[in-house]
């Protein structure tokens, strides 16, 4: 049972290049851990809420670590209350963005983080639900930070990811062509940094580590989610999902994306602190297909890929607890439709299993990963 939650005071905040507002968080710790979320409702245990104020914020630690959940839908299924996959992971001052579901950079506003402070974004695969905000991502953070780019006051944006991602970026800066040629020409005079100068790509094709910036290392390994048939086009064009391992001054945090049970990423969680981790109920998904209008061939089709490429509650447990996780922080939620109120539809059977926190995600909600060391 997790111990009775008690009121404390905790200022933080962010700042934006337009506004001087703050907020004040009012939260309730339990357990020692320390979430926070800017919903009222549906707050699961270990997590608080946060309220408006003029409080001037305090700073974070100088590499604190933080983590924002910015959707927690799965699937490219809309819903008013739940955002399409994105989290964002906060160390000191880097801003590393985590997947890119639709709506994303609305996400990264309410949070006061503008697009253009991002430093990286990692990409765990290529289904709609995790990279359709991509183009308006980059659009605005083009134009919000193309004066400043011109006069090298802030690097480039690098995008990472498995085959195939190269194809959406190549795109996106396309269509952002269009309007970035324009404003160059009518408004600034030519004297604009285009598009292709503030943003880089880079194509992950293999599992370990691929990223170190020295403030953290990020290891990738291919996960399960992913079932193609020998000859279909996306086996030859060697389309992959992967899970990633940031390993943080704050410690190590893992990434789920997408996928199924997995030796890889069974390994790839050992000793991490935060487990971020999908997660599909198994009853609901039933009756969800049931009510999905497709047919019968294509109903069995959907509840194998369910089965094979995504994880039970249970199945997030076991994982855990053998890789002597800390904390599982439940993201991704299948099905999407709903707001799941009961966290216990997905905590539970993680429970069942694991022995450290477990936390139903909400859009928006932030797990401060220095605060539960301290």
């Amino acid at each position: 049972m997790p111990k009775k939650a008690k009121a404390c005071t905790r200022v933080s905040g962010w700042r934006t290049a337009f506004f001087a507002t703050t907020f004040c968080a009012l939260s309730v710790c339990a357990g020692g851990a320390y979430a926070q979320t800017r919903q009222n409702n549906a707050v699961a245990p270990n997590a608080t809420t946060n309220t408006p104020s003029t409080t001037t914020p305090t700073e974070h630690p100088e590499g604190a670590t933080r983590i924002i959940l910015l959707g927690t839908n799965g699937g490219p299924i809309l819903s008013l209350t739940r955002h399409q996959p994105a989290s964002l992971l906060v160390v000191g001052k880097k801003k590393y963005l985590i997947d890119a579901g639709e709506g994303v950079t609305r996400q990264l506003f309410k949070v006061g983080v503008l697009p253009q402070q991002i430093d990286d974004i990692f990409i765990t695969h290529n289904h709609l639900d995790h990279n359709a905000g991509l183009p308006g991502l980059i659009s605005e953070a083009w134009f919000y930070g193309r004066h400043r780019k011109l006069k090298g006051n802030l690097p480039p944006i690098n995008l990472y990811g498995p085959a195939g991602t190269r194809q959406v970026f190549d795109g996106a800066l396309e269509s952002l062509g269009v309007s970035a040629r324009i404003f160059d020409s009518g408004l600034s005079g030519g004297d604009l940094t285009m598009p292709a100068k503030m943003f880089g790509e880079h194509d992950i094709s293999k599992n370990g580590q691929f990223f170190d910036d020295g403030t953290v290392r990020v290891t990738a390994v291919e996960n399960t989610h992913y079932h193609f048939g020998p000859g279909s086009a996306a086996a030859k064009a060697g389309d992959k999902s992967y899970s990633y391992r940031f390993d943080t001054p704050g410690g190590p945090i893992v990434f789920t994306g997408d996928t199924g049970p997995s030796s890889g990423v069974a390994a790839l969680v050992k000793g991490a602190d935060v487990l971020v981790s999908e997660v599909i109920s198994p009853k609901e998904v039933k009756t969800y297909i049931a009510n999905y209008g497709i047919s019968e061939a294509d109903a069995k089709k959907l509840a194998a890929h369910m089965q094979a490429g995504h994880l039970t509650p249970e199945d997030i447990g076991r994982m855990a607890q053998d890789g002597g996780v800390k904390t599982v922080v439940l993201t991704h939620v299948v099905p999407p439709q709903q707001q799941y109120t009961n966290a216990a539809e997905f905590t539970a059977g993680v429970k069942k299993y694991f022995s450290g926190d477990v936390i139903l995600g909400q859009d928006e909600m932030e797990y401060d990963v220095y605060a539960k060391q301290h």
